[in-house]
């Protein structure tokens, strides 16, 4: 983690916890975990100029000598700091989401309450130590609420729009 974002996941509780399981996402789904520098079983012909290394761009070849000087190191540092690409962003993002806030523990606890209320969000979104926004998107992906062009809460895209529900 880096640790100059501290101010701001102290300015915004369940920030930090979403960032890890972000984090944790990219690890799981996006790294060749065979690929990384163990120890190999059988001793290889390590005499390539050529390593490979993964970054956000996909895998990269460097070659070794690069990774000899203080300049080849912040080339790839540079390289492994670039922005997620958007797809993989939005599964990494829906990874941390399933892990932090499992869709049956959620719907149950959502269960329990009037979700077009936003003070009853906030409480699930403390329950669950991920911040609003979090919880707001992973409402919405699971179908429990519809945020109005207004900003207001619905129980649904077509209520939004003045549908009526019927009662059971």
């Amino acid at each position: 983690m880096n640790e100059k974002q501290r101010p701001l996941f102290e300015t915004k509780p369940g920030l930090e916890r979403f960032t890890k399981g972000h984090e944790m996402g990219h690890w799981d789904l996006f790294i060749d975990q065979g690929a990384l520098e163990h120890p190999t079983l059988f001793a290889l012909d390590d005499s390539s100029p050529f390593t490979r290394r993964r970054s956000p761009v996909g895998e990269v070849t460097v070659m070794k000598w690069l990774l000899s000087f203080p300049e080849g190191q912040n080339f790839l540092r540079n390289l492994k700091s670039r922005a997620d690409d958007p797809d993989e962003a939005r599964a990494v993002n829906r990874y941390a989401s399933a892990i932090l806030m499992p869709r049956d523990l959620l719907r149950a606890e959502v269960g329990k309450i009037d979700r077009t209320r936003w003070s009853n969000l906030y409480r699930i979104a403390e329950l669950f130590e991920v911040t609003i926004s979090a919880l707001k998107v992973r409402l919405q992906q699971l179908g429990l609420v519809h945020v109005g062009k207004d900003g207001r809460l619905y129980d649904s895209p077509v209520q939004s729009k003045g549908q009526l529900i019927l009662p059971w």
